[in-house]
């Protein structure tokens, strides 16, 4: 899926943080940076900012490989019991700019953003 980007801070702030956690091939190839075995799933909601992320700060305490997941929820795009649409046209696309400019963020830290469309509950469980 093609999906756009979200205003945030400068990749500057970003690389002396969080380079062991997103950096070493997403923990796929060469294991999990650290050293401690450890391997997190990261699933981004509604808070798609680098900079200061609270679990983001936790995978840099404790240096585990990092898989950054969004995910495309379908029931966000459905109708209310009313017959509305629950996420709008411009709503929409703002969701997806912010989408694309988060993995824009994190590629260019050496990392990628895994984008999949479907019930969270049900990819997360397939991916792990």
């Amino acid at each position: 899926s093609k999906k756009r980007g979200v205003p945030t801070k400068s990749n500057a702030r970003l690389a002396p943080s969080l380079p062991r956690a997103f950096t070493d091939s997403n923990g796929l190839e060469k294991g999990p940076a650290g050293g401690k075995g450890e391997k997190l799933l990261m699933w981004f909601r509604a808070d798609l900012r680098l900079h200061d992320h609270p679990a983001l700060k936790y995978v840099e305490q404790h240096g585990s490989a990092v898989l950054p997941l969004f995910t495309f929820d379908p029931r966000q795009f459905g109708k209310t019991s009313f017959g509305f649409a629950k996420t709008g046209r411009y709503r929409a696309e703002f969701l997806i700019e912010a989408v694309d400019q988060l993995r824009k963020r994190l590629r260019d830290i050496g990392s990628d953003l895994i984008i999949r469309e479907g019930k969270p509950e049900e990819v997360i469980v397939n991916l792990c």
